[in-house]
């Protein structure tokens, strides 16, 4: 190593003492992580092979942070895009005009192609009440599993 790159070295190493020992150590929140850094339970870690996940971990996990974004046009505003590109209209043109990339175009052709503004309205509703009942079984799931963990725990069972 040169003499200019050691002095660099021994140049960054002091800087870090230096704001170590004015900074003191790096802030913690109560859990005992650095402050910024979200704490997930080791049961609940998606990294974790599925054999050393429970299942009432994966059914707390699930959702967390992924809540879908709402589409901002409606079923009636995408057919009718669809329409006029059916019509002869370049898909940039059609896009440029409903404020979408020609790619999202091209998406709703191939989710809405062929489909009447009341079939989408009608799948959307199904879709809608679906996600409901799918979240409703997650919750009747969970609220079994915390009985069947009390009555092992305070050994109720016959």
């Amino acid at each position: 190593m040169d003499g200019a790159t050691e002095r660099a070295g021994r140049h960054l190493s002091n800087r870090a003492e230096v704001s170590s020992r004015v900074a003191g150590p790096p802030k913690q929140s109560l859990d005992g992580a650095p402050l910024g850094v979200q704490m997930i339970p080791m049961a609940m870690d998606p990294d974790l092979p599925p054999e050393n996940r429970t299942g009432l971990s994966m059914i707390l996990y699930c959702g967390k942070g992924r809540e879908m974004t709402q589409n901002k046009f409606s079923e009636a505003v995408m057919i009718g895009a669809l329409k006029q590109l059916e019509a002869g209209r370049r898909a940039e043109d059609v896009g440029r005009e409903v404020g979408v990339s020609k790619h999202t175009i091209y998406a709703w052709k191939a989710k809405y192609g062929g489909v009447t503004v009341s079939e989408a309205q009608e799948a959307r509703q199904l879709r809608d009440e679906n996600t409901r009942l799918k979240k409703l079984v997650v919750d009747l799931s969970l609220d079994k599993e915390m009985l069947k963990a009390l009555i092992a725990k305070n050994g109720w069972s016959s």
